[in-house]
């Protein structure tokens, strides 16, 4: 017995296994003189235990021996693989035969394996192995369980000096199948043969992979040896495939690499057709790329869908080797709806570490050109993009409401990345909604403009075009802005200074909500003042409307001389004056109050008065009313209370022909 540290093992593994220090102990006895017994074996170290005994005639030559290897937590052999390893393991080993023709045997037991994403709660396996004075050989299974379904590998093997060679090998599970002969020289780091794989039923395998797919697909890898290292002819087709990245049905892989465990290099091919994710929709993606790890040329089409139909079709390289990878776009060219694109001149990122570089990304789009350059390093930024005419109504395209015009504008960026300073403009110019009932309507314009400097956002937003005076709001705060990490908020506790100012005529509202049966009327005005903290707004001004009318086709509802004052004050605001008559003698008046405070559900309270106003008219009733309502609470909790009377109701009740 005794104790060992600071070992120096010649693998990784095995040192992992063994650790830096542990225990041994046994007990040796020698019986009739030719029997060698090594008992009570023990090695224990901070991750594995090591127990069992041996027994050997030194006469007979015969041999027996047990032991049992106890690894509690797989995890310290996550450095060594380089991915993430846990889970228990158990192997019980077994000597017998004589020394000169052992026969050696191994099971192993597995539970809660976890290999990178993989998991596998259940698994087991046995090894055979003999000749082990010749040419060893021997025979492999295991079996993995995941829930349901089990996946079995079963094969026999033979060690010829360093070359390990497979036969009637086969990994099989419900649907599917992977069998061949292959060969594998260890030294070498070659390996030689052929592989065929048949998956009926990918959903079987989803259990195994932590990943839910379905489908059918069939594999075929040649492998061999030469003077250009490891060669693989790779060739994968799938059939009606689901998985979370989206739905294809059919995809052709074909690969043809060499050298591929030094200096990979090659050929390869993928076509995938009737892709679908939610509303994308690809009729066909064809990739091709060629090269090694130094440099790699590839080309790439896609047709589909998404809103309108699009073509694409790319062309470039790509140097991964190196202390700077890049990608260089020599061609990108095609169609997005009616509006045509195209890339200017070659376009070059280039990454290294941390640091991102474009240079001479421009694009054409449409009857618009956009433009990006500039740096993103650790040490500081410089990023510039700027676009002009870029037609409104591709945005369509991407779900946002139908509008035409044209955007222009850009921004600049720069500084550290953890605190960077710029500017942004954007302009909207000839907007329109599209669409016959708006064409009496003058297009507007909306100029939009930011600076963020030491910490602080100043911005500005103006409207015009819809009124005869343009619409302004202008605002300072302070922003947290980083790049990296990422980081956009407003701090709570930040000054706010704003304003907002606009005239409008009340008589385009109607025609933007689409709502031909009712008539609006009267011109508005609006001057508020932002101050206070963020998270605690303070709001001063004034909305009114002078001489409004509003009247309601289907209801026969008028309301004319409508006189409205809505003063803010701190936080609330308060109806001042609210008046109008029905068009005759009656009228409604209003009062009361709401605070904008979200702490308390924006509680408010009003209180609407009907003196003898008529409400309805219509060609079957007549309704006229006089009374209060009251509304009251939050907007969590509203209360309605009041009374209302009918002075009076006039039905008409009209003869039916008789027959």
């Amino acid at each position: 017995e005794g104790r060992f540290d600071g070992v120096i093992f010649p693998h990784p593994l095995l040192g992992a296994l063994v650790g830096p220090d542990g225990s041994y102990a046994g007990s040796i006895e020698m019986a009739d003189s030719s029997l060698l017994k090594i008992s009570q074996i023990r090695v224990r170290s901070p991750s594995a235990e090591l127990a069992g005994q041996v027994s050997m005639d030194l006469v007979t030559g015969n041999l027996g021996g047990r032991a049992i290897l106890q690894m509690p937590g797989l995890n310290i052999f996550s450095g060594p693989v380089g991915v993430a390893v846990d889970g228990s393991a158990e192997i019980e080993m077994k000597a017998e035969g004589r020394l000169t023709t052992p026969v050696l045997t191994a099971e192993i037991k597995g539970r809660d394996l976890r290999v990178d994403r993989f998991s596998f709660p259940h698994l087991s396996g046995k090894v055979s192995m003999e000749n082990l004075s010749g040419n060893p050989r021997g025979h492999i299974e295991i079996a993995v369980d995941h829930g349901a379904h089990t996946l079995r590998g079963a094969g026999d093997f033979e060690l010829k000096g360093s070359r390990v060679i497979l036969a009637d090998f086969g990994i099989n599970a419900p649907g599917a199948r992977i069998s061949g002969n292959p060969s594998f020289d260890v030294h070498a780091k070659t390996a030689e043969g052929a592989l065929q794989g048949r998956f009926e039923d990918l959903s079987v395998l989803s259990n195994f992979l932590d990943e839910k797919i379905s489908g059918s697909a069939h594999l075929k890898a040649q492998l061999s040896s030469g003077n250009a290292g490891q060669e693989i002819l790779l060739e994968i087709q799938g059939r009606q495939l689901a998985s979370r990245y989206g739905n294809a049905g059919e995809l052709e892989l074909n690969a043809n690499l060499s050298d591929v465990f030094n200096s990979p290099r090659g050929a390869g091919d993928i076509t995938i057709k009737a892709f679908q994710k939610g509303d994308i929709r690809l009729d066909t993606i064809a990739l091709k790329v060629a090269g090694d790890a130094r440099q790699m040329t590839f080309t790439a089409l896609a047709k589909g869908q998404r809103s309108a139909a699009f073509a694409i079709e790319a062309r470039g390289a790509m140097g991964l080797s190196g202390k700077v990878q890049q990608l260089e776009i020599s061609l990108l060219q095609g169609h997005y709806g009616e509006y045509d694109l195209a890339l200017l001149q070659k376009a070059l990122i280039e990454r290294s570490s941390d640091d991102y570089t474009i240079k001479g990304a421009a694009l054409e789009f449409g009857s618009g050109e956009l433009k990006a350059e500039g740096d993103f390093l650790a040490k500081g930024i410089n990023l510039k993009c700027d676009f002009e005419r870029l037609p409104m109504e591709v945005l369509s395209l991407f779900g946002w409401p139908a509008l035409s015009g044209r955007a222009s504008g850009g921004f600049i960026l720069s500084g550290k990345p953890d605190r960077p300073e710029g500017s942004a403009r954007l302009s909207l110019t000839e907007l329109r909604i599209p669409g016959a009932d708006f064409q009496e309507i003058p297009t507007a314009t909306i100029v939009f403009e930011a600076r963020v400097q030491e910490g602080r956002l100043r911005a500005a937003l103006s409207l015009a075009g819809l009124s005869e005076r343009p619409m302004e709001a202008e605002a300072q705060m302070p922003l947290n802005l980083s790049l990296s990490p990422p980081v956009l908020s407003l701090p709570p506790e930040g000054s706010l200074q704003g304003r907002i100012t606009a005239t409008a005529d009340l008589g385009q509202i109607p025609r933007f909500l689409l709502t031909e049966e009712q008539y609006l009327k009267g011109m508005a005005e609006l001057d508020i003042g932002l101050s206070g903290r963020i998270e605690a707004p303070e709001i001063r001004g004034r909305f009114s409307l002078e001489n409004g009318v509003y009247e309601n086709i289907r209801s026969g509802t008028i309301l004319k001389d409508i006189q409205f004052q809505m003063a803010a004050r701190d936080r609330r605001l308060l109806i001042q004056e609210a008046h109008a008559t029905d068009g005759e003698k009656g009228s409604v008046s209003a009062q009361g109050w709401l605070d904008l405070d979200a702490g308390w559900n924006f509680p408010f309270n009003a209180e609407i008065s009907f003196e003898k106003a008529t409400i309805i008219r219509q060609d079957a009733l007549t309704a006229t009313i006089s009374g209060r309502l009251r509304l009251s609470g939050s907007a969590r909790e509203p209360r309605l209370s009041g009374k209302l009377t009918i002075v009076p109701a006039e039905i008409y009740l009209f003869d039916r022909p008789s027959i």
